[in-house]
């Protein structure tokens, strides 16, 4: 195996519920293995992991959604983007009416010094960056 793999959506869920056991037990293995370095998680698989755990289905609060994704961005092997995702949180935790996305479009622009346009007028209201076409 590589020194360094990407996890997909599916292990990113089963280490955070531990729904599946056999599967959760695989990710901590990968995530212990000493020859693997490096986990890298895309901003995709992220969103995807918050659109699940805030779904109907599971139902976590966005309070508890972050706290999630943050036992993943603590872990000492998993490269992703840490200073997105940790400007995004308190925005999407304390703005319910955007959605995770939106909260991720306004911080890339923010990140980039570039204003985001929207017709969204609540996006345009609520994150700084964001304005209307």
């Amino acid at each position: 195996m590589s020194s360094a793999v990407s996890f997909d959506t599916n292990l990113l869920i089963r280490w955070i519920l531990q729904d599946v056991p056999e599967q959760a037990a695989r990710v901590i293995a990968i995530l212990k293995d000493p020859m693997i370095k490096e986990v890298q998680i895309a901003d995709m698989a992220l969103a995807e992991v918050v659109w699940i755990l805030g779904s109907p289905r599971v139902g976590y609060s966005r309070a508890d959604v972050a706290e999630l994704l943050d036992i993943i961005l603590k872990h000492p092997k998993v490269n992703c983007n840490r200073h997105l995702i940790a400007k995004v949180l308190p925005f999407y935790v304390k703005h319910p009416a955007l959605s995770f996305v939106d909260t991720c479009l306004a911080a890339y622009a923010e990140l980039q010094n570039t204003p985001l346009l929207t017709f969204d007028k609540k996006l345009s209201r609520q994150r700084p960056f964001a304005r209307l076409a």
